[in-house]
């Protein structure tokens, strides 16, 4: 979620990143780019997640 303190509703953009979790976030200008973890389907545990998304 992208949260903007000044703005009415805070949560200004929800964005699906990784189906787990999030290990890093960077920003440079208006690019956003994530790295994480994705779940496995065919058991509980995760994976590294092998694509960047870029938002």
């Amino acid at each position: 979620m992208l949260i903007d303190p000044r703005a009415v509703r805070a949560i200004v953009r929800q964005i699906d990143a990784h189906s787990a979790e999030i290990s890093d976030i960077t920003v440079a200008g208006h690019t956003l780019v994530t790295c994480g973890w994705s779940q496995l389907v065919s058991s509980t545990g995760l994976r590294v997640d092998r694509l960047l998304k870029v938002g």
